[in-house]
């Protein structure tokens, strides 16, 4: 009576209906079982290369092949090579990856007041290079009895003396009584006098032989084609060096009666005269 029972249950609809619910589990199965298989694979393959990255890091870091044997200096002009080799020296005989790069340029430039930057770079197998920028000198400053070369940042370099006397710079000279405060202004509005006319009337630049820092914001200035000092500021410059050009085409007797010419007012020129101002 059972069997009879369950054979009619069998070809009935319900038993077809849930029969396939099984399929759904097994395949879900063999998902799980694939997705676990490329966890693994992917974690044999991600294990492999920290092996053999570590084993390549310690064999670079430690063979002597990679140990440096030569340190190459180059771009130096007025800094000596052998300062700069002097500072960093040290360096023969150490792994060419252990050393940090950055404390290499560090070092490098404070080795010497004429360095500005530098580039370090490795080449393999055992070679630093070493690309030094120097200072640009702009003009000598004739401070407290010693003359200096200064950097286009206003940057003291080094001490004038004979190996720098082919350099033809404007003096910036200033009173005695000047504090320390005005002579910092001082000196750093005359570089940037001259770094604008570097940059747009250089040939004018090459005919200043002094100027001179005083109390008031103002420069006075000395140029080779006109011997009386012209009061300027540094900034508004240009425009009334144009106008004074036509003014002294106008004036009788050149320069001869003139104390000095001022140039800090924008919609006048002032020429103080021995007799009277103009």
């Amino acid at each position: 009576m059972v069997r009879e029972k369950e054979e009619e249950y069998q070809h009935s609809e319900g038993y077809y209906l849930r029969r396939p619910r099984k399929s759904p589990l097994r395949k879900s199965r063999k998902k799980r079982v694939r997705r676990a298989m490329k966890v693994l694979l992917s974690l044999m393959i991600l294990a492999g290369m920290l092996y053999l990255g570590r084993a390549g890091y310690q064999y670079a870091t430690h063979t002597p092949r990679f140990n440096i044997t030569s340190i190459v200096i180059t771009g130096n002009h007025f800094a000596s090579e052998k300062s700069i080799r002097d500072t960093i020296d040290t360096l023969r005989g150490q792994n060419i990856f252990s050393v940090k790069l950055s404390d290499i340029q560090t070092v490098v430039v404070e080795s010497h007041p004429w360095l500005n930057h530098c580039t370090i770079k490795r080449l393999l197998p055992s070679t630093i290079t070493v690309v030094v920028y120097e200072e640009k000198p702009v003009a000598m400053v004739n401070y407290q009895g010693q003359t200096y070369l200064i950097s286009e940042e206003a940057k003291f370099i080094d001490r004038y003396g004979p190996p720098y006397q082919h350099l033809s710079l404007p003096l910036i000279s200033g009173h005695r009584n000047l504090s320390l405060s005005q002579w910092k202004w001082g000196i750093m509005d005359s570089v940037r006098f001259i770094n604008l006319l570097a940059r747009k009337e250089p040939d004018l630049l090459s005919e200043i032989t002094l100027i001179e820092v005083s109390e008031s914001p103002s420069l006075q200035v000395r140029f080779k084609g006109c011997p009386v000092p012209i009061k300027l500021l540094a900034n508004d410059f240009l425009d009334n060096w144009k106008k004074l050009s036509f003014v002294m085409a106008d004036l009788t007797g050149g320069y001869e009666n003139i104390e000095y010419i001022d140039l800090k007012f924008a919609d006048q020129i002032v020429i103080k005269t021995k007799q009277e101002r103009r």
